[in-house]
């Protein structure tokens, strides 16, 4: 169905009829990833980037913005640093001066992704730079707790910091990061306690339960 309206429309100069093919092209790209078909979800993404890249409308910016965030996701899975920091900075200049709340919140959440892309690739003081620059710009609780249990990693940071930047997440604000990127490195370059506490972290994320749970898990004092 999307693939039917994205062709039948796809060359209309009816601004409305761009905004719902944009709209369909970014939904086609997430339906392939849902499937398991990351090749077909990056075409649509790039599609969708070419055809509106340089479109004036703000509905259709936000789908480009979100495109490009999910190409980078794309590129850091595929273990392609150099693709993911090239749409990365794309992304960043394209967007930079941006006034709409949700690029702008595209923007910060590249910034994070990268940060911790970063850990595959960098040195752990060009990461720790990263992951300044995100904290310096960003305000989501969310956002900054994943900019500490970065830290934690690179021992900077202890897990009971770690562990008070989660608790400043507001109960009612869902968690969407899933460290899916990282997941190997998290299993293979850690072990003994500091493991344990690094799953437990991560399972928080995909469960976000009870944070008292947590508490216990990682051994912080109440």
């Amino acid at each position: 169905s999307f693939a039917t309206l994205i062709e039948q429309f796809k060359d209309s100069s009816n601004e409305e009829l761009q905004i719902e093919v944009a709209k369909a092209m970014a939904n086609q790209g997430f339906t392939y990833d849902q499937q398991g078909k990351p090749d077909d979800a990056l075409n649509s993404y790039a599609t969708l980037i070419e055809q509106f890249k340089d479109s004036l409308n703000e509905e259709i910016q936000i789908r480009v913005a979100k495109a490009m965030n999910n190409q980078v996701v794309f590129y850091g899975s595929q273990k392609d640093f150099t693709a993911a920091l090239n749409l990365h900075s794309q992304l960043l200049e394209r967007f930079k001066d941006a006034n709409n709340a949700e690029i702008k919140a595209q923007v910060k959440t590249a910034l994070a992704n990268i940060a911790e892309l970063a850990l595959f690739f960098e040195t752990p003081e060009q990461v720790l730079s990263r992951v300044t620059e995100v904290e310096k710009s960003i305000v989501d609780q969310q956002i900054l707790a994943v900019m500490q249990f970065i830290r934690f990693l690179l021992d900077d940071k202890t897990i009971e910091e770690v562990f008070t930047a989660l608790t400043a997440i507001p109960p009612e604000m869902k968690l969407t990061w899933s460290f899916g990127e990282i997941k190997d490195y998290l299993t293979d370059n850690f072990e003994g306690i500091k493991q344990q506490q690094i799953q437990a972290v991560v399972q928080y994320f995909e469960q976000h339960k009870d944070i008292e749970q947590l508490r216990d898990k990682l051994g912080v004092p109440g």
